[in-house]
């Protein structure tokens, strides 16, 4: 069995003389109504849990803005060569509804604040895969009309407090941030004291340096701070990874240090040497998948782009990321072994024990657990 997308956007066609030796099997994507139903539904659930009355109203108006920002950002910014991860889907669409769910109702209490947030999941989401000035400012206009068309209140009240002009930019939502890091109780909330926020950071920077055996030499300005909140959000959802690009020297390993940290995240790093090839590698991701499935350690994966020797790292990566599992990276033996404490994990988690006659179920079992404790 094997799966693609649609010719388009930098993926090319395939060959008839492949298609004909295959029963090929076309699904349609989602209408607008059926998303809106799939996702309001999750929205519904989540503002019944505690909020007020009307973010229920606001429960259906949410999901069609996520979805109007969507369907121009799938249109709009599409892929090319220089710009290759320009590249859209539902899962992106889930994110936004998945960072709107992390703010609890006490946290909640204000519809502008509703709406804020919803600026900064999108934000977070969309905005910050664009690599051209041209192509974030157009979005900022995406956003501007969709709070007046859909929200039908404006961007500039909205976001006041940000803009001493009274003229909301593209700039000023640099400022907007929203953070587990800011509250004792860890609650993902509004940031609105940048001093108590840079105090925050730098107590986070020295706690690290005192446990540390490599400790940082940060100076927290606004620019650190950004990613490291952007990194710290991504970390905060099962399964969250990122592609941090930039030149070197410029900061990305250190703000991930530093969010993990954030996150009481451990962090999970591979030693090059001249001899690391394939069989190392192997071995290293097992370490990983046993240390997060088994232990069920939250754990952070960090690497970078000069440590993939080989073109096979790169695919496991892939794999990691979509299914939590790397084809036949246990030989039977190891995954008999591995599938019987999977399944005293499952006893001993689940009141309702359910007895297993295959193994691979089992084995999804260890995929869920470790999908919900690894990040990349």
């Amino acid at each position: 069995m094997a799966a693609m997308g649609p010719p388009g956007g930098g993926r090319n066609n395939i060959t008839s003389r492949l298609t004909r030796h295959t029963n090929v099997l076309g699904v349609n994507e989602f209408d607008d109504q059926t998303m809106l139903k799939i996702f309001t539904t999750i929205t519904d659930a989540h503002f019944s849990n505690g909020f007020e009355p009307q973010f229920m109203r606001l429960s259906k108006i949410l999901v069609q803005a996520t979805l109007h920002v969507y369907k121009l950002s799938i249109s709009t910014f599409l892929p090319t060569p220089a710009k290759s991860h320009y590249i859209f889907n539902l899962r992106d669409f889930a994110r936004v509804i998945k960072g709107i769910r992390l703010i609890p109702s006490s946290n909640m209490k204000e519809e502008d604040k509703l709406m804020r947030l919803w600026i900064h999941e999108v934000y977070r989401v969309f905005y910050d895969r664009l690599t051209m000035t041209e192509d974030e400012n157009y979005f900022f206009d995406i956003i501007r009309q969709t709070c007046s068309d859909i929200f039908r209140t404006n961007i500039d009240k909205i976001l006041s407090h940000l803009s001493l002009s009274g003229r909301v930019t593209d700039n000023d939502i640099r400022n907007l941030l929203f953070g587990n890091y800011i509250q004792d109780d860890s609650c993902y909330d509004e940031v609105t004291d940048y001093k108590l926020l840079i105090k925050r950071m730098e107590n986070y920077l020295n706690d690290y340096n005192t446990i540390s055996k490599t400790p940082m030499n940060l100076v927290m300005f606004k620019y650190a701070i950004e990613h490291i909140s952007r990194v710290a959000r991504v970390l905060l959802q099962d399964n969250g990874h990122a592609l941090l690009v930039g030149v070197g020297g410029s900061g990305r390993q250190s703000a991930t240090r530093l969010a993990s940290h954030i996150a009481d995240h451990e962090l999970f790093v591979i030693e090059i040497t001249r001899t690391y090839g394939v069989n190392e590698w192997r071995d290293d991701i097992k370490r990983l998948l046993l240390k997060t499935g088994l232990e069920a350690k939250s754990t952070v994966f960090l690497i970078t782009d000069n440590q993939l020797k080989h073109e096979s790292f790169m695919e496991d990566i892939s794999m990691l990321l979509n299914s939590g599992d790397v084809p036949n990276l246990f030989p039977p033996d190891e995954k008999a072994e591995l599938i019987d404490k999977v399944q005293n994990i499952v006893r001993l988690e689940v009141s309702l024990i359910l007895v297993f006659e295959k193994c691979t179920l089992l084995f999804w079992s260890y995929g869920d657990i470790l999908l919900a404790n690894i990040s990349t």
